[in-house]
């Protein structure tokens, strides 16, 4: 079996587990959130640029 496959039912397995869901609910609202602000404080709304060596100009 592919690598891929294995790392994806893992993953799939794991997203069950109610532990994993409250992990992401608290990376929603710590990390999401804090991003948010961010975004309204330097006008960010909309990004011009895209990839990763235009945006370290």
């Amino acid at each position: 079996m592919p690598y891929h496959l294995r790392t994806i039912r893992r993953n799939r397995k794991r997203a069950k587990i109610s532990y994993y869901k409250m992990i992401q609910k608290l990376k929603r609202v710590w990390c999401e959130g804090s991003f948010g602000t961010m975004k309204i404080k330097q006008n960010l709304y909309m990004t011009y640029k895209s990839g990763i060596q235009k945006t370290h100009e």
